[in-house]
């Protein structure tokens, strides 16, 4: 989507947090990123944007986020539409991704934002269901082109031939993805690379530990479970979410363990990715 409104002179800034990458694994360097790149991209917007920086504490990583986003981003955008000459016959686009992937989870917690928002009905939110538009069909596509490219550069898969994995094994993967791109790419990594470079077993060896469904395909899970699991109460709350026969509301699960209805949500706050 990025690159498609980039093609189209349309693209803002984009910014995808990655867990483990430095400094895109926090907020630091985020609204200075983001203001680089819109007073590079949005015609007329550099100058208000170097009024700005001048303030050499304007972008400190000790001032907040919002107070970041506020001064960097807002203000200079602002003025450029009240005063420049910021095209305004369609919008431009910014993009912001990963946010699960951001350790500062308190200077982020953006998606609490968004659903705060949506609660209260607010016209400007559009919330789209991207999971009614994985079809099967694409799903299928990206993963024959992921074993397809696995083939292209080692021998070992070209040695399997151009069949494997069968349609048939192909279809019992897909059936088990029900139409997750993410699921699609675990497992693909699965089958093609193991769990590292010690994984003593074949590529068919882990395509049929695939096709049996077997926990160890779900390690993109993991790294979340054990960065939550030191909160209190997690094993009890989470082990009751996996028992409970029917879903029960935050506020019904804290009373059922006896907990503050706080203690529930910070521990599902945190998981609210994979729940």
């Amino acid at each position: 989507m990025a690159e498609w409104y980039a093609g189209k002179g349309r693209l803002a800034a984009s910014f995808f947090f990655f867990r483990g990458a430095g400094r895109r694994s926090t907020v630091d360097g985020f609204a200075t990123t983001l203001a680089h790149q819109i007073a590079l991209n949005v015609p007329g917007a550099r100058k208000f944007f170097e009024a700005i920086i001048q303030d050499p504490h304007v972008g400190h990583s000790s001032r907040s986020l919002h107070s970041q986003l506020q001064s960097l981003i807002y203000t200079p955008l602002l003025q450029c539409m009240e005063e420049g000459d910021c095209p305004r016959e369609d919008p431009y686009l910014l993009v912001i991704d990963g946010m699960d992937e951001c350790d500062d989870k308190e200077a982020i917690s953006v998606e609490e934002h968004i659903r705060t928002h949506v609660e209260d009905g607010a016209a400007v939110i559009r919330l789209l269901d991207l999971s009614s538009r994985s079809h099967r069909a694409d799903v299928e596509y990206a993963m024959k082109v992921t074993f397809a490219n696995a083939r292209k550069h080692s021998r070992v898969f070209q040695s399997l031939g151009h069949t494997w994995p069968a349609q048939n094994e192909l279809d019992a993967l897909l059936d088990y993805c029900d139409g997750s791109f993410i699921f699609m790419s675990t497992i693909a990594r699965f089958i093609l690379w193991g769990l590292g470079n010690d994984d003593p077993r074949t590529p068919k060896e882990r395509l049929s530990l695939a096709l049996k469904n077997t926990p160890g395909i779900d390690s993109v899970y993991t790294d979340v479970l054990s960065r939550a699991s030191g909160i209190p109460h997690f094993h009890t709350i989470i082990s009751t979410v996996v028992y409970l026969k029917t879903p029960l509301s935050i506020a019904a699960l804290a009373a059922l363990l006896g907990l503050e209805t706080y203690e529930a949500v910070r521990v599902l706050v945190t998981l609210q990715t994979i729940l």
